[in-house]
């Protein structure tokens, strides 16, 4: 009776388990989509793209969602890959601080490159 009450705990706790993994992917799913949605619609002049650049010039970037603030790192990495002119390596490097700043915070990333802001 004993070993029955124990294998049913057992079972009981895998299930627990096994539903929290569930959730959790589900919601990192769900979180994955919204970022991918406001992506797709980023521009630097929309009001987002508006709020990322202060950001990323005064600090702050609590003022942003997480997922706001992964949508806007994700467009600066894009941005740093695209870049190919006379001053390439030193945006690309602001684009990647940037993107770092969004994500992990810290100190607000240097001004500008020249015409790049």
């Amino acid at each position: 009776m004993i070993a029955a009450v124990d294998l049913g705990r057992n079972i009981l706790s895998l299930l627990r388990g096994a539903v929290s993994s569930f959730v959790a992917w589900r919601a990192a799913k769900a979180e994955e989509a919204a970022v991918e949605a406001l992506l797709k619609n980023y521009h630097p002049n929309s009001e987002l793209g508006r709020l990322a650049k202060d950001v990323v010039r005064n600090g702050g970037p609590e003022r942003m969602t997480a997922i706001e603030r992964e949508a806007a790192a994700r467009f600066y990495e894009k941005e740093a890959a695209r870049v190919g002119q006379k001053y390439a390596e030193a945006a690309r490097r602001l684009n990647l601080e940037r993107a770092r700043y969004l994500r992990e915070g810290g100190p607000v990333p240097p001004g500008t490159i020249h015409r790049f802001k």
